[in-house]
């Protein structure tokens, strides 16, 4: 499925950011190394089921597993590719209450045609203020 190749690209560049950033920071000397590396692993693990549970997600186009991921992960990089790729069917039937505590950045982000499929009033909000204004039209 050429999704789970992006998904996995995402994943590792997620952790190997991660990863990169401890490491520098270490070198430098502004935090003790044993912080920068339990912070590096927790978010490595973080990272890793987030990263577990969106390709899940993505594989089983179940909107039982994309609500899970949404609610877990409101803010989640993963969510534009994750929503892009799905059918409106299933969009359609994704929880007006997921959608309504995801980040207004991730919102801005998705496609108009993920937008429009999305239930809830925000999604419909966001499209039609992301929508340009026509000139025109005005007295003078």
């Amino acid at each position: 499925m050429p999704g789970d190749e992006k998904l996995s690209a995402l994943t590792r560049s997620l952790i190997t950011g991660v990863s990169l950033g401890g490491i520098a920071l270490t070198q430098v000397g502004c935090v003790p190394e044993w912080r920068v590396m339990a912070k590096a692993q927790a978010e490595r693990d973080v990272n890793e089921a987030e990263g577990a549970m969106c390709a899940t997600a993505l594989q089983s186009r179940s909107p039982r597993d994309i609500n899970a991921f949404l609610n877990s992960y409101p803010s989640s990089r993963c969510i534009a590719p994750l929503l892009g790729a799905m059918p409106a069917s299933v969009l359609a039937a994704l929880s007006p209450s997921a959608i309504a505590r995801l980040d207004s950045s991730v919102v801005s982000a998705l496609p108009a045609r993920v937008r429009v499929s999305l239930p809830g009033p925000r999604t419909r909000l966001a499209t039609r203020s992301s929508e340009p204004k026509q000139a025109g039209g005005g007295r003078y």
